[in-house]
């Protein structure tokens, strides 16, 4: 039977490279490893973890982490300047980044100003299902989700917008027009059917279309639409 951790720490080998304190790391099947930009937070490192040590036969020592969802505060990493009470999300290398686009992870209790700062900050608890919310890029502007995402399109006119292929298999993307000022012409990069459409035209309020990222060859992704309501879709 496994054991049960009511304690909010965890200790774990880590991985392949070395984790500075107080860096976001992920869990992986051998411990922990540093968390990338997209990866879901399991926790903050307490305790430095260092790769295998190859003038000790290789021998590690497991490191101490403060899991997301343990009560309080946690220290963080930041790689830019953060507003305090601003919301942030994950970036590279277990560190952290202002709120620009991606899913928004936790608050800043207080503030970095610049890369490098430690700072203390709350976790948001984990969400199963959800997209995050992306601005729109507006006229002439590159819609380029790197997670799965929910734009809301406003126009003011007669608008454009161009839309960058998904980043991996299963990302799912939602258009929807909020603010009809005019029609807003989305050119994808790829093809969204089989047919071979790569133009959307929203007309009205309400006009949605959803996708799922899927495999386009041995490396890369197109967006395929598995849901539309209301949307043109020609050819360009």
């Amino acid at each position: 039977m496994s054991r049960v951790n009511d304690t909010g720490k965890f200790s774990a080998l880590p991985g392949a490279v070395a984790i500075p304190l107080y860096s976001r790391v992920k869990q992986t099947a051998a411990g922990v490893d540093l968390a990338g930009a997209n990866d879901p937070t399991f926790g903050s490192a307490m305790r430095a973890g260092y790769a295998p040590d190859a003038t000790r036969d290789n021998f590690q020592e497991e490191m101490s982490v403060k899991m997301a969802n343990a009560p309080g505060t946690h220290f963080a990493i930041a790689n830019a300047a953060i507003t305090a009470g601003a919301e942030f999300q994950g970036a590279a290398s277990g560190e952290i980044a202002p709120l620009a686009g991606g899913k928004a992870i936790g608050k800043a209790i207080e503030a970095a100003t610049a890369d490098g700062d430690v700072i203390e900050v709350v976790y948001y608890p984990e969400t199963a299902v959800g997209l995050a919310t992306l601005a729109d890029p507006g006229d002439a502007g590159a819609i380029a989700p790197t997670i799965s995402s929910y734009v809301q399109l406003v126009t003011a006119g007669a608008e454009t917008r161009t839309l960058g292929d998904p980043s991996s298999a299963g990302q799912l993307l939602t258009l929807t027009m909020f603010t009809d000022g005019g029609d807003a012409v989305v050119t994808s990069d790829s093809p969204v059917n089989q047919t071979g459409n790569n133009t959307l035209t929203f007309g009205a309020i309400l006009d949605t279309i959803t996708f799922v990222g899927i495999a386009d060859g041995a490396s890369s992704y197109r967006w395929s639409v598995v849901g539309n309501d209301g949307v043109a879709l020609t050819t360009v």
